[in-house]
């Protein structure tokens, strides 16, 4: 994550709930329970591996970083930071990727971001997390930018409510830049994305 941009990678969809699960676990479309805890030291390791993967980069067209400035970063700007929302998603209890929001200060808007290791890509994993952190985080209205290639994750948010806005240029600290779709959610209810839309066969 970094201020004033969302990074948004993951190619998902066909989350569903079990009849019966709360609402804070839902299954994804092949291998077991999606949940959200609070984001532990420890996971730090596999968002940085994460990070590394040069399509995960291009998909999210954000560069990765290295060690030090990727754990002075985290350290600083997420774990640090009082008024970001963020949490660890599991998938039947192993570490996949993470998901937050914050609030950039500059802009004022809040920010939708999450990162999904390329692995858990097309499962229904990222749009399973999606429905259950917007249950958990409040703030609305809730902005996310994506990359304007990276389909799956364009339709991850529109299927869970967001509306596009328009597209901007977004200027990368190397100098170059890309084109990003703008999001935002205004209000959200909670059978947005349920299985039983036109959503069922996942990517």
């Amino acid at each position: 994550m970094s201020p004033g941009a969302t990074v948004v990678v993951a190619v998902p969809d066909a989350g569903r709930q079990l009849p019966g699960q709360p609402r804070w676990a839902l299954m994804s479309s092949l291998d077991g329970p999606v949940s959200l805890r609070p984001i532990d030291t420890g996971d730090l390791e596999i968002f940085f591996a994460h990070q590394l993967d040069p399509e995960a980069t291009r998909m999210a067209s954000f560069p990765s970083r290295g060690r030090t400035a990727f754990f002075a970063h985290w350290t600083a700007h997420i774990l640090g930071n009082p008024a970001a929302n963020n949490r660890t998603i599991l998938l039947d209890q192993r570490v996949v990727g993470h998901i937050g929001a914050w609030t950039d200060a500059t802009a004022g808007e809040r920010l939708l971001c999450y990162w999904l290791g390329r692995e858990f890509w097309g499962r229904g994993i990222a749009s399973a997390a999606t429905r259950l952190f917007l249950g958990m985080e409040v703030a609305r209205p809730l902005v996310a930018r994506v990359a304007r290639h990276n389909a799956g994750s364009i339709r991850v948010l529109e299927r869970v409510g967001f509306v596009r806005l328009g597209e901007e240029s977004f200027a990368q600290t190397d100098g170059t830049s890309h084109q990003e779709h703008v999001y935002v959610l205004r209000e959200w209810a909670s059978g947005v994305g349920e299985p039983d839309e036109a959503q069922r066969g996942g990517v």
